[in-house]
């Protein structure tokens, strides 16, 4: 799953997280550890997360696999 990646990056309404694979699971927290996010991919590649009524400030993108985990960062502006 090294091939996560999360544009753009800062975010103003949405994001794309790509190189995901089908049946992950994606979760986005606040620093807080709140649940902002959280969906099951039903494809592989990729998928939009509209961000629109996040607050400003920095965000954890986690998605896990069958294998793998990953943890990315994502800033809303």
């Amino acid at each position: 799953m090294s091939g996560i990646k999360v544009y753009p990056n800062p975010a103003q309404t949405q994001f794309t997280v790509t190189g995901i694979t089908e049946n992950s699971n994606i979760t986005v927290t606040d620093m807080m550890g709140k649940v902002v996010y959280q969906t099951t991919s039903t494809t592989a590649n990729q998928i939009q997360i509209n961000a629109t009524n996040w607050a400003k400030g920095l965000y954890i993108v986690q998605v896990k696999g069958n294998q793998s985990s990953t943890a990315l960062k994502i800033i809303k502006k």
